[in-house]
């Protein structure tokens, strides 16, 4: 995006709130605000991996081993209890793929191993 126009938008923003800026009365609305800009970014949850376009590209990824034969070498980082890795699992069944998966929170790793004790995957606790 151009960095004159996304300027232009914040300061454009920031004089169109500036009059309710700092008001208690509104800060359940600034937080809503906050909360849809870190949605926008992919920030702090879990995705939706049907919609957000992961899963294209996976097919997408899929079709081009299919095509060449290759093995798959993938890496879920940050897997936090394997909702990713068993997606990927699901579109790849079959295939020969090797995942990776990296997770550094302890209780997490606990869980994650759990919910994939069935899969010859690479889990690793650190990140």
């Amino acid at each position: 995006m151009d960095i004159k126009f996304l300027n232009k938008v914040v300061r454009y923003i920031n004089r169109s709130l500036s009059a309710i800026q700092g008001k208690r009365h509104y800060q359940r609305f600034f937080k809503a605000l906050y909360y849809i800009s870190l949605d926008g970014m992919h920030y702090g949850k879990v995705h939706a991996h049907e919609t957000d376009g992961e899963l294209f590209l996976i097919k997408s990824l899929k079709q081009e081993i299919e095509r060449n034969n290759n093995q798959l070498i993938l890496f879920d980082v940050g897997a936090n209890e394997g909702a990713y890795t068993k997606m990927l699992l699901n579109v790849f069944e079959g295939h020969n793929i090797n995942i990776h998966l990296f997770e550094p929170s302890s209780d997490t790793f606990k869980r994650l191993n759990q919910n994939l004790e069935d899969f010859e995957l690479i889990l690793n606790n650190f990140g």
